[in-house]
């Protein structure tokens, strides 16, 4: 079978641009708020603790330094939600 990685490869075949590096999950983002339409607190809580559970204890987020995890964003964009990177 093809691989998502086959695929970006074969995209820019001959093309003489490398392939795209592969986004690494541990990656970190500083997100200021978190988004979903008709969404609350607790969903939001109950969501990411879904994430964390699923992903392992590293993809916890640092409420202090809003820092979080490309793939608690990954996850949490699964479930409905945006985060609003800070800048």
């Amino acid at each position: 079978p093809i691989t998502s990685s086959d695929a970006r490869q074969a995209s820019t075949a001959g093309t003489g641009n490398p392939a795209p590096p592969t986004a690494n999950p541990m990656d970190t983002y500083k997100v200021s708020s978190w988004w979903k339409m008709g969404a609350g607190r607790e969903s939001l809580e109950t969501d990411t603790h879904a994430c964390v559970a699923q992903l392992g204890a590293a993809h916890s987020p640092d409420n202090r330094t809003q820092q979080v995890t490309r793939g608690l964003v990954v996850c949490m964009h699964g479930k409905g939600w945006k985060a609003l990177r800070e800048k």
